[in-house]
């Protein structure tokens, strides 16, 4: 039997809101609990500032009128995903500028991160960040970061009141399998939407290799970490990095991700890859 991908893989994810954006715009007004007239996807891909977002498609980049409002997927939480995505929304912020507006025109937007995480492990489901000083005063009125933690809406699902399920269902429905999106569609037009699309993603085969040749990689990638962490990479040895670099060049992996991994150059693993291999 064929693994039956859901909507917790960020391309996933991405495909669907893309192909039908009513079931993008009706999480965003779950979100932010507001009526959305309609959304405009600027820009669905950031520049590339680093080796591993090649591989990534990385996020929604949303407008709304005076909206502008980052989405990002992380299907497994890490620390150094809080700064990435903070990021993200800086550079919105910062792009309005370079495009040639006043800065006295970032008065009159709002500017939004909402970052759906896996594995934050968290005590609530939704928190928002604002700057603000450690009195709690806002240091500016149109920033702000939602964070929600999308294991505790599954976890906590038969629990949570009818009022929350109701907030909530369009992310609880996220990470559901062929079988429990029949069950839980019923009489939510959203959510048979939503169901028919992440079916017909299902059956492209083109697509699905797509996610099974990504996932070969993630996890050569991390291979390879575990090796450079085995090798004792971490004390800084040129002659570690370069048993290392040869283990992973014999696996195929990409220079590029190699030199990352090693801290070797390009040149050098190239040599490397010509002379020992």
């Amino acid at each position: 039997m064929s693994k039956f991908y859901t909507a917790k893989n960020d391309k996933v994810f991405k495909a669907v809101m893309m192909r039908n954006q009513k079931i993008l715009k009706a999480i965003i007004e779950s979100i932010l609990k507001i009526e959305i007239d309609e959304i405009l996807i600027l820009n669905s891909e950031l520049p590339i500032t680093y080796v591993r977002s090649k591989k990534r498609i990385v996020d929604l980049l949303i407008k709304s009128k005076d909206k502008y409002i980052n989405v990002e997927l992380n299907p497994s939480f890490k620390k150094e995903h809080v700064y990435r995505n903070l990021t993200y929304v800086f550079n919105i912020y910062s792009n309005k500028i370079q495009s040639g507006e006043r800065y006295s025109s970032l008065m009159y937007s709002e500017f939004i991160g909402i970052n759906l995480s896996y594995g934050l492990n968290k005590s609530k489901i939704k928190e928002e960040y604002k700057i603000q000083s450690n009195s709690n005063k806002e240091y500016v009125k149109n920033f702000k970061i939602i964070e929600i933690d999308m294991d505790k809406i599954r976890k906590d699902w038969y629990i949570l009141s009818n009022e929350e399920k109701n907030e909530y269902k369009y992310l609880y429905m996220l990470d559901l399998n062929k079988e429990e999106l029949k069950i839980n569609v019923r009489g939510d037009r959203i959510m048979k939407e939503f169901e028919e699309e992440v079916n017909k993603i299902n059956q492209d085969e083109q697509f699905k290799y797509f996610l099974t040749d990504e996932e070969d990689g993630e996890n050569l990638y991390e291979s390879g970490l575990i090796i450079a962490k085995n090798e004792g990479l971490e004390q800084g040895s040129q002659e570690a990095s370069i048993n290392i670099a040869k283990k992973l060049l014999q696996k195929n992996m990409d220079v590029i991700e190699i030199s990352e991994i090693t801290k070797l150059s390009i040149e050098d693993l190239e040599k490397i890859k010509e002379h020992e291999l």
